[in-house]
């Protein structure tokens, strides 16, 4: 009978001493989210009463004497070597590859201004056609032995009876350099020259070209400043034509890209590349990777 008071005693002292463990640690537990509650209602005041004790509220985490602030103020950070490395990375990717989008950007960027001043000399050409019959009708000058490429006279009536009153007009610049320049709206520069045949000495034009230059070029079509594969652009009307098209010999991608002397390859010169145009609208308004960029 002793022995079984005894060990209820035991028990009882033991049940005693985990339930005190317990509740310290359901005490200090409250503790610590009383202390966290007062510093996120008011920060500042609960920081600086907390600065005036010999022990640091949050016990369960601060050795004594810490301060929340200077708890915080021992964060990771990178090291300058660390920086300059992630920079260094950074500058090499952005050297490898800044080139070659500013160079496809550009690519967009011609083609869609290809495909614009296209769309603007086919709807003047049309509404000439409207107006003045379609261009096997066309007065394009008399026959001459003193003309090659066409007479100042016979140029400057073809540009302002065909042309100009169906386009938008921000410049005449007027006739130089064998052609009739004109500066639309867009930016872009026209230049109208005109081409025939020449039997016996005798010139007898039959075919408008138009040169458009990006970079406002109002040389000779044939002038070695011209790049017709980033710059200029040939387009081509002859007299039997019923529409605007461009420059172009045979029908075929490889023979736009081949045929010598004006295929579009890096292995003709940039001044005679005039099948460029034509390469761009073949490939759907695009410049692919064959292009000579």
């Amino acid at each position: 009978m002793k022995k079984e008071i005894k060990n209820t005693k035991i028990l009882e002292k033991t049940v005693r001493r985990k339930n005190a463990k317990i509740l310290k640690r359901v005490q200090g537990d409250m503790e610590v989210y009383g202390h966290c509650e007062r510093m996120r209602s008011n920060p500042a005041n609960y920081l600086a009463r907390s600065a005036d004790k010999d022990f640091s509220p949050l016990t369960f985490h601060f050795s004594p004497k810490d301060t929340l602030t200077s708890h915080f103020s021992h964060r990771a950070a990178f090291t300058l070597a660390e920086v300059l490395i992630t920079l260094g990375i950074i500058g090499v990717v952005a050297a490898v590859t800044m080139p070659t989008l500013i160079a496809k950007y550009q690519k967009k960027v011609f083609a869609t201004k290809v495909k614009q001043t296209y769309a603007i000399l086919s709807n003047a050409l049309t509404a000439s056609i409207a107006a003045n019959g379609t261009p096997d009708e066309w007065n394009y000058g008399a026959s001459s032995d003193k003309a090659s490429m066409g007479t100042n006279e016979d140029l400057t009536y073809i540009v302002n009876t065909y042309f100009k009153p169906y386009l938008k007009v921000a410049k005449d610049i007027g006739y130089k350099n064998q052609g009739y320049h004109i500066v639309l709206s867009n930016g872009t520069t026209l230049s109208f020259f005109t081409d025939g045949n020449s039997p016996n000495n005798i010139y007898t034009p039959s075919i408008i070209y138009i040169i458009a230059s990006n970079n406002k070029n109002t040389l000779a079509y044939a002038h070695s400043s011209r790049d017709y594969s980033h710059h200029d652009i040939f387009y081509k009307l002859s007299k039997s034509d019923k529409f605007l098209s461009f420059f172009m010999w045979g029908d075929s991608r490889r023979s736009i890209i081949n045929s010598s002397p004006y295929g579009c390859n890096s292995s003709i010169a940039k001044n005679s590349r005039y099948h460029c145009g034509a390469l761009i609208q073949y490939d759907g308004w695009e410049i692919k990777d064959d292009y000579p960029w």
